[in-house]
């Protein structure tokens, strides 16, 4: 007997706003019409030249496996977070996502009106961080992606930085936490990558381009 959902899969249809239904995007709510589509996005990659090498290399290659694009990570910290720091000054209120312990110290240290959320707080703590944020008290928010990077709304912010890795769906729902529905502002998120790290920025396109297909 053939299971259900492969017939399910076969008509299925996969919509992002009513007018891909035939419907109007304006949607009537509380008496006034709200546009049901999200603003313009913009997603812009930086280059950053790091000083130091991964040991034994003469020059800059492509990191290739986990090990070296660790060891990348760690020896192009400090230019990767300082640039990171440089671009949240252009803007009223920014989310720096960070993947290790030490970038997110060195961000939390170097922004300024800067809020640091890691695996260090307390479930409490975190909350009356996250509360603090969106209130306004911080303009600025350094936060781990595993932490921080599903389900919250955290519309009130415009821009984010953000480091590749290699798993898109941590990437997706980093971006989604300030692109949702509600939000009134292009959303701009700027992707800081070494060299090395353009394998892993690749692998995230690639991903993309499969997931939107």
């Amino acid at each position: 007997e053939e299971p259900f959902y492969r017939y399910l899969c076969s008509w299925a249809r996969a919509a992002r706003k009513p007018s891909d239904l035939g419907f109007d995007d304006m949607v009537d709510k509380d008496g006034r019409k709200r546009p049901f589509v999200l603003p313009q996005l913009v997603e812009s990659e930086h280059l950053i030249q790091s000083e130091n090498l991964r040991e034994g290399m003469l020059f800059a290659l492509p990191a290739v496996g986990m090990r070296e694009q660790r060891e990348e990570r760690r020896v192009s910290l400090k230019e990767r977070c300082e640039y990171a720091a440089q671009l949240t000054i252009n803007h009223p209120s920014s989310i720096s996502w960070y993947h290790l312990n030490p970038e997110g110290d060195l961000l939390a240290k170097i922004i300024p009106d800067s809020i640091q959320i890691s695996g260090r707080d307390s479930d409490d703590e975190k909350e009356e961080k996250f509360t603090a944020f969106i209130a306004g008290q911080f303009k600025r928010l350094v936060i781990n992606s595993k932490i921080g990077a599903y389900g919250l709304n955290l519309q009130n912010c415009a821009h984010q930085t953000t480091f590749p890795n290699n798993s898109f769906e941590r990437h997706y729902q980093q971006v989604r936490r300030s692109w949702l529905f509600a939000q009134n502002s292009k959303v701009i998120i700027d992707i800081l990558m070494t060299d090395c790290d353009q394998v892993v920025r690749a692998n995230q396109l690639r991903k993309d381009a499969q997931a939107t297909q």
